[in-house]
């Protein structure tokens, strides 16, 4: 009997010591050896486990408590089961270990007829290894991480990482490591004693004792037995090590071991000899390092260096057989602690949690039982840095695209545009949906002047801090309007070359989108049609504006329908509280804080600077224009004739001449003010009295709107039919316009330069003689002023204001086409019209298209999952714009990589969300730890010198303007026990702007070892 019982024993810790399941594998093979050849033989070893019971009924009993095996791993591996007690999740300490009852235990009825009993304990790991340290007990330190990780072909590595907030002396008196069954240390191939290694030093080689242990093997280093003392922890290894062999200024050349690599710039150097630590700033080849010092001299030829980190010390060895992982094994490391100074002893250990499983299955009729213990392993890596334990899926679309294929330039602008999000597995929880967009804008052009608080005010100003959101699911749909939580904003180009601005916006829609599914009884995973676009703007300025004046170019006042009034401070318009919902239809000021509007019902604003307030007009008529010599002396006009005027103090009325509708009102002084209106009507008032003289009237001709001049003897008026006529101080004469659009408003810097604007975007200059101007717009244009000839301002319809520079004519809020977006793009038509799109496709200052013309958006989802293992997330949405021959770096630190790095390229991966890319302009690349990256997943579209190609491995289509692109950077790019990597984003002739990168590590994962198991 006790010869079956060591061969069945051997079989099980021959096949079980090295992945999860194998349990139950062994069983259905001794099921299928015992029914198939084996017959006899197993019988006789069954016979002897368990006397008189048949062999039916034993394997039964044994397939039972398997399962129960099975259920309790998963349940380890998981940590889902609502059961589960809350005194053995989260980090161990002495209390889980001294818990009564110090196990849990729970029951399976029924596998096949058989009761299952299942008890959990968890057990130190190091129990018979070492013993607690005083007042530390089991409970490990947080002041040292400890990490062991497979590194290469049957190479293993410890890690050992001291928080740089733990500043006394640290002492090691012993380095350990145990290895699973089946798996064996290769003597003589560890870095502490081996005698090439020249660094650090000495005091730190060490030959370990290897002893077998729990059905495998413990590897000790024990400095205390070698040396009679402890030795200091910086006296460890370093990652890598060597001797300098030549002396050149700032380098260091190593020709002997040839093992420097791209992903050693950024890291420290140490030279062992002067005790003094570096920096590595570029790589020149295998056997040559830049150094941001002269770190090494010519008396250092030969001598010791090292690379790494202060903090981080490494103990490396090989094993065999060197083909396989031994899942399971862990570390540890034990000080003493000191007396001079006084620090307390301390032992630490990988995060490795020993679970002892007793599994009984039970013939409730016999009573006959047949039981497995086993123990097994969860690596739980410590969390560094700021991340989260889940991982992510992202996605997104653009919103302007390159309708002719070009490759330069995005010209078609998008209602909305959607993108799916398919791979989160069922069951997923969703912590959280992050929505980002991003896009272009050209004005203002030149954003490098303003302040950091003015280009953040650029945001709300364009409306741009909203977006149109619907989420689909399984036919049922949500829909809202999305306001920013937050947004950023970047100057484009440069200061001597400014190329307009981008912004960056993000919301956190977590709470409602997963409320509202769950209100209509979906479970929602995150896997959803998301559909992103153009908000409604209704709640913002769309109302027609009707006047505008300004006492500077960056002091610029309009006034519209219900209310409207904004404010121009030079680089973005504002809202402005007017405390009325009236028509208003003009606006002028003698100053930048003695500012009137005028409307309907005789409604007068004054602005002092501060505020808005209402005055005492003294009449109901409708106002509609308004216009002073100086503050004391203010005219506005009306309906019936009506004209009141302000001495400072209060409005009084005066006498017209006429009962007709009065539009506007200018004058060149107090002594030459002209009121225009209906049928060609034209009021003078000569600077005394209280009265007004009619000098043009016709009973017939059109209507006036607008009166401008520039002196008493050069005065223009315009209206009805694209009617301009113009006073010469005693007779007026009709002028050629060349349009029969009306024209309501007229202004002009000189005698020689005058615009009138009116209906269908119509913009007239004269110079000479009247001739066209392309403004780029056909909505109505009401009012124009400006402050100078290169600095004028129009607006009209639905909010609409255009702004021109001295050369050309452009939006600052303006009507803009949107199209549907289908998958073909053929046939798309024009489906709504914005003035305020998330991005625009034209160059301010001329009609052109401009290559950084862009808008994107996507969408993030982070999710945990009870069959996913734990992944640290690492996210740098700061907003960077990145210009010609530029390199952004990033030094993603505080994470751990497991070994899973080196098989699974899950278990490392990227994202990045580029905006503004193109197909053309070839020469951006990615790379992490100096290796280039190309391809994404799961589209291969990406080529290494050129990643920015509006191409998105995400979305899968071309020429959007926009890259959200995945990424695998496992090993040999993120290797086991790594915490830091070097992220560079580089450009030659392209430019584009960064809306974020995300990186996902393993940071939990369940080692699966099964250590040693026994049957009863």
């Amino acid at each position: 009997m006790k010869k079956g019982v060591k061969s069945l024993r051997r079989i099980f810790n021959c096949l079980t010591g090295r992945q999860t399941g194998i349990t139950l594998l062994v069983v259905l093979l001794l099921l299928v050896l015992g029914a198939v050849i084996l017959t006899p033989a197993l019988s006789f070893i069954i016979s002897g486990l368990k006397q008189g019971q048949a062999q039916e009924e034993t394997m039964q009993e044994f397939y039972a408590a398997d399962m129960g095996i099975e259920d309790a791993m998963w349940k380890i591996k998981n940590y889902e089961d609502e059961d589960w007690p809350a005194w053995m999740r989260g980090e161990w300490s002495e209390a889980t270990y001294t818990n009564v009852p110090a196990y849990w235990e729970y029951t399976i009825p029924q596998v096949n007829g058989k009761d299952i009993t299942v008890r959990v304990q968890p057990t130190w790991i190091l129990e018979a290894l070492e013993t607690p340290k005083a007042g530390q007990g089991r409970t490990a330190d947080t002041s040292v991480t400890l990490t062991g990780n497979v590194v290469g072909s049957g190479e293993y590595e410890i890690a050992i990482l001291k928080d740089v907030g733990f500043t006394d002396p640290l002492m090691i008196e012993r380095v350990g490591v145990w290895l699973p069954t089946g798996f064996e240390y290769v003597a003589g191939s560890s870095n502490l004693e081996n005698l090439s290694v020249p660094v650090p030093s000495a005091g730190y080689r060490c030959t370990p004792t290897v002893y077998a242990f729990r059905n495998g093997t413990a590897i000790v280093w024990d400095y205390v037995a070698s040396y009679g003392s402890p030795i200091d922890y910086s006296k460890l290894p370093l990652d890598k090590s060597g001797t300098a062999t030549s002396y050149t200024l700032n380098h260091l050349r190593d020709t002997v071991n040839n093992q420097f690599s791209t992903s050693d710039v950024g890291r420290s150097i140490w030279d062992a000899t002067d005790d003094q630590w570096g920096v590595i700033t570029a790589y020149n080849s295998t056997s040559d390092l830049t150094l941001a010092s002269n770190l090494f001299d010519s008396g250092d030829v030969g001598n010791r260096y090292g690379i790494g980190e202060a903090n981080r010390r490494v103990v490396s060895f090989s094993f065999t057989p060197s083909g396989d992982l031994p899942d399971g094994a862990f570390c540890w490391v034990s000080s003493p602690g000191n007396d001079t100074p006084a620090v307390s002893p301390y032992l630490w250990w990988s995060e490795d949690k020993l679970y002892q499983i007793t599994s009984t299955g039970e013939d409730p009729v016999t009573g006959e039982t047949t039981t497995l213990i086993v123990y097994t392993t969860k690596e739980e890596l410590r969390e560094f840095g700021a991340s989260v334990a889940a991982d992510y899926e992202a996605t997104g679309n653009t919103l302007i695209r390159d309708h002719d294929g070009e490759g330069y330039y995005r010209e078609r602008v998008y209602q909305d545009t959607p993108a799916q999000m398919t791979s989160i597995l069922a069951g997923a929880h969703v912590e959280q949906i992050r929505l980002y967009w991003s896009g272009w804008k050209n004005y203002p052009w030149n954003a490098w002047p303003l302040s950091d608080a003015q280009r953040s005010a650029l945001v709300s100003q364009n409306f741009v801090d909203r977006v149109h959101l619907k989420v689909e699911v399984s036919g049922v749909v949500y829909e809202t309007t999305v306001i920013a939580d937050a947004w950023q904003v970047q100057a484009h180009g440069t200061s001597s070359n400014p190329r307009g601005w981008n912004y960056s916006c993000y919301a956190d829609v977590t709470e409602e989108v997963s409320a509202y599914f769950a209100a209509q009884g979906i479970t929602f995973n995150g896997n959803a049609t998301y559909t992103l676009g153009h908000a409604d703007t209704s709640a913002a300025v769309t109302e027609t504006l009707q006047g505008v004046w300004g006492s500077s170019s960056s002091d610029v006042f309009t006034a519209g329908a219900s209310g409207s009034i904004l404010h121009y401070d030079g680089s973005g318009w504002s809202q402005m509280t007017s405390g009325t919902t009236a028509d208003l239809y003009d606006v002028w000021g003698s100053s930048a804080s003695d500012v009137f509007a005028v409307g309907e019902g005789g409604i007068i604003l004054h602005y002092d600077g501060t505020a808005w307030s209402l005055m005492t007009s003294g009449t109901s008529n409708t106002l509609y224009g308004v216009w002073g010599s100086a503050a004391n002396n203010v005219f506005a006009v009306g309906s019936s004739g009506t004209i009141r005027r302000y001495d400072g103090s209060s409005w009084t009325a005066m006498t017209s001449g006429t009962t007709r509708r009065l539009y506007d009102v200018w004058g060149s002084d107090a002594s030459n003010v002209f009121a225009v209106g209906e049928r060609r009507t034209v009021q003078k008032y000569s600077g005394s009295g209280n009265s007004w003289t009619q000098i043009d009237y016709s009973s017939s001709a059109g209507t006036l709107y607008g009166v401008w001049g520039s002196a008493a003897n050069n005065v223009y008026v315009v209206g009805a039919s694209g009617m301009i006529r113009r006073y010469n101080g005693s007779s007026w004469t009709a002028m050629t316009s060349g349009t029969s659009n009306t024209l309501y408003g007229v202004w002009g810097s000189a005698s020689n330069n005058v615009y009138a604007v009116g209906n269908n975007g119509t913009i007239r200059r004269y110079v000479s003689s009247w001739s066209g101007v392309t403004s780029g717009t056909s909505a109505q244009l009401n009012g124009v002023w400006g402050s100078s000839a290169s600095d004028i301002f129009v607006v009209g319809a639905s909010g609409s204001i255009r702004h021109y520079d001295g050369s050309a004519w452009s939006s600052m809020i303006g009507d803009y086409s949107l199209y549907e977006w289908n998958a073909s793009h053929s046939g798309e038509t024009v489906t709504a019209t914005t003035d305020y799109p998330l991005g625009n496709t034209t160059e301010y200052g001329t009609s052109n298209l401009h290559q950084a013309a862009y808008a994107a958006w996507s969408v993030v989802v982070l999710y945990t999952h009870p069959e996913l293992k734990g992944h640290q997330l690492y996210l740098y949405d700061t907003f960077r714009y990145c210009d010609w021959d530029q390199t952004l770096l990033f030094n993603i630190e505080n994470f751990l990589a497991p070994q899973d790095v080196l098989t699974d390229p899950n278990a490392a991966r990227m994202t990045i969300f580029v905006g503004e890319g193109d197909d053309a302009i070839t020469g951006e690349r990615v790379s992490v730890n100096g290796t280039y990256l190309s391809g994404g997943l799961p589209y291969a579209c990406n080529p290494v010198s050129n990643v920015f190609n509006s191409k998105s491995s995400v979305v899968g289509t071309s020429n959007i303007g926009i890259d959200i692109d995945t990424f695998a950077v496992a090993y040999p790019i993120i290797q086991p026990g790594d915490t830091a990597a070097v992220v560079s984003l580089s450009t030659e002739q392209d430019t584009w702007t960064l809306i974020y990168i995300i990186l996902s590590f393993r940071s939990e994962i369940t080692s699966g070892g099964i250590n040693s198991i026994k049957i009863e």
